[in-house]
Formats: C-alpha cells, structure tokens, sequence
C-alpha cells in the first residue's frame, strides 16, 4: 500500500492552469505510483468535460486517488476509470452517486485491477455499478435450478420474440458473471464455489435455451438430454471456457436434429448483446461425422465396439444439465459397465505414456514458471486414466462414486 494520498493540494489537479512542473501537483502523483504521471494528469482533466463534472470529480478525488494508490496498476486502473466514465450517460449522475458511495469506488478500481474481463462488462453496463453496489445478497450460492428460474423469468416479463429472449438471457448472463466474479474478486467465494457457481450458471442457461425452442418448436423434450463433458461436465467451468455438449434421444433421434442445430446457435450466436458460449460438439460419437443427436441404443452400441479409452475417460466428468434428466441418467447407467472394462495393461501404458508427456510439458515451463492449457488437460486426462485404472483393481469404489455424481441433479 502506498502513502495516504494528500488531500489538501487534490483541488490543483483539476486546474488547467496550473502546470504539471508544480510541486504540490508532482508529489500527489508521485504518491499515488502512477509510471506516467504527465499522462495521468492529463486524463484526470480531460474527464471535466463541464463545471459541474468537475465540480463532482473533486468530490470523490480523496476517494478514487487513495484506491488507485492502492491499486498494483495506478495507471491501468485510471485509463479503465476514464473509460467508464466516458461511457455513462449522465457522468454527473454517476459522479454524485460515486461521492454518495465511496465503497462503489472501491468496488470498481479493483475490478479493474481484477479482471479486464469484468472491466468490459462493468463498460458494457455501467448501471450495473449501482445494482452490484445496493445488491444485499451478493455471495448467494445458487442452484442450478435458481439460475434457470430466474432467466426464464426474465424472458417472460420482458420479451416477445425468440431474438429477444436469447438477448435477455445474454443480459441475464453477463449480470450473473459480473455478481460472481465480484465475489471471486473480493474473496466471497473459493475458487471451488466460483467454479461451480459459472457451471451451474451454464447449466441454467442451456435449459433455457432448450424450453424457448422446445416451445417456439412446440416439440416436446420429454425424450431429449443434454449431457456435458469436460470443464462443464466436471463443474470446473472458468469466465471464457467453452462448453463441450453431446444430444441424446430416446428413441427417434431424427425428431431433434433441428432442435439440436438452434440450439447451438442460440447459444453461440453473437449479437450487440454478446454471446453465451462457444459450444464443442466433436464428443459425440463418430466426432465431427457423426449424427448431431444419437439415440441412447445407438450410443451404447457404439461404445461397445468403437468405445476408444481417451472417450471412456471423458465419460468419467459428463452428466445431464438440461431435457430429460433420467433419459441421461439411465443412460449413463448402461454404459458404466463399458467404462471400467479396459485393458489393465492398456490403460498402465497410457498412464505411463501420458506422465512422460507432462514431465516433457513442465520441463519447457521450468524457466517461465507458464502453465499452458495444453499441459492442464495433460494432467486431466491422467487423473482420468488413473480413475479407471484404480476402479479396475479396486472395483467396490467406483461405481458408488460415479453414480452418485450421475445422480446429482
């Protein structure tokens, strides 16, 4: 932490008269930590755009210079404050409640410090500020359930056409990212919480997605699931992951392809509103060539006699998030045999093959301290292998825990 920042020369900043050679003005900026101080200044006076911004910006002065003394990026943090400020429809409006609401000072400059991600959402919509401010239950750990809930919700009160519901719940997404990253940010919530609150967000979303287009179809889903892998599967889901998908059907899986393609879309679609989610769908079987939505029979078919061990390992993560949750689970029922019924051998090879693949990944890191995402999904797909390989010498283990993770919905 730097030193207080000293009030009583503040005002000098502002006066475009008074150069940046001045003693009083040099020892502020000084004080603060700023790398460039000329161009900092300049910004500070560039923002009083009129008497009365001017007026309100010496107000919160004391308060926004003491948090970019604070900040690790004084510089950064005043180019994003600027930013922001620049963004807003009535800056005086947005000043007055700064001055109001000094810990809405506080909140911002360390979301700037915190993630450029957050920062762009906070640009996007600056009155998210006031709400992020006055919301009382901001730590709140929501179900799967809750998230969905409150983005059908939304979509009903305000909305008409499809377009428009897909553009409320981007809406609805950014706002759920900005409360959970604020938490993350301010440390409300451990890094296995985060994880799993932006998982069970995309679950939400995803089952939204799916009863807009199951109603705009007027196609029932009583015998469709989504399932999820990966990231999303294994509720380890960051800000920008992608989401890794497969469609299952009951029966005639012919029925949903087109409900499967909007699907996709609805969820990759990028619009003034932003998109939800870049969606990967080569999971299914066969891959890119395969059929976009397969039936259970068909699935389970194809792992017996294609299964290779890299989709077995996969399996080990995915469970249902949205359509028919026990369509998902009796699926995963039939085909828990399959997953466990690898080469003893085989799979010791790849276990071994995949160790010496991440030792050969850390030695590149060693001088740079980098963990790249390469590496990362090195060391998930050994934990994978040594799942099954454990479950094969100790079989008692497994299928208690695999089952209660399927049942979890």
């Amino acid at each position: 932490m730097n030193k207080p920042v000293i009030h009583e020369y503040l005002p000098k900043l502002l006066d475009q008269n008074i150069p940046i050679t001045d003693e009083d003005i040099q020892l502020i900026l000084a004080s603060i930590g700023f790398t460039d101080q000329e161009r900092a200044l300049i910004r500070l006076r560039e923002m009083c755009r009129t008497p009365r911004i001017r007026e309100e910006l010496t107000l919160i002065l004391p308060t926004l210079l003491q948090a970019l003394s604070d900040a690790a990026t004084p510089d950064g943090s005043l180019i994003n404050f600027e930013r922001f400020m620049n963004s807003v429809s009535q800056p005086e409006v947005m000043l007055g409640f700064l001055t109001e609401n000094p810990r809405a000072v506080e909140i911002l400059v360390r979301l700037f410090v915190g993630s450029q991600f957050l920062t762009e959402i906070l640009l996007k919509n600056p009155d998210y500020l006031e709400r992020l401010t006055r919301y009382n239950r901001i730590a709140e750990f929501k179900s799967q359930q809750q998230f969905y809930s409150e983005a059908i919700a939304a979509t009903r009160v305000e909305s008409t056409s499809t377009a428009e519901k897909f553009d409320i719940l981007r809406r609805f997404q950014r706002w759920e990212l900005l409360r959970i990253g604020a938490c993350d940010t301010f440390g409300l919530m451990d890094l296995k919480n985060i994880t799993v609150q932006l998982s069970l967000l995309a679950d939400g979303l995803v089952q939204s997605c799916l009863t807009i287009l199951s109603e705009e179809l007027e196609l029932p889903i009583d015998d469709f699931a989504v399932l999820a892998f990966g990231k999303l599967g294994g509720e380890e889901l960051n800000y920008s992951s992608d989401i890794d998908l497969v469609f299952i059907a009951g029966e005639n899986s012919t029925q949903y392809w087109q409900l499967g393609q909007r699907l996709i879309k609805s969820l990759m679609e990028s619009t003034s509103e932003g998109f939800l989610y870049r969606v990967d769908m080569r999971l299914r079987p066969w891959g890119r060539s395969g059929a976009l939505v397969t039936t259970v029979d068909a699935y389970v078919e194809y792992f017996a006699k294609h299964g290779r061990l890299w989709e077995k390992q996969a399996m080990l993560k995915a469970r249902v998030i949205a359509g028919n949750q026990k369509l998902g689970i009796d699926f995963f029922r039939r085909i828990e045999p399959q997953i466990f019924s690898c080469d003893p051998e085989e799979v010791r090879k790849n276990v071994l093959d995949m160790k010496s693949r991440i030792e050969s990944e850390l030695k590149k890191k060693e001088k740079t301290g980098a963990r790249s995402n390469r590496e990362k999904a090195l060391f998930g797909m050994l934990s994978s292998q040594l799942n099954i390989y454990k479950c094969q010498t100790a079989p008692n283990i497994l299928p208690f825990a695999v089952s209660i993770r399927w049942m979890d919905w």
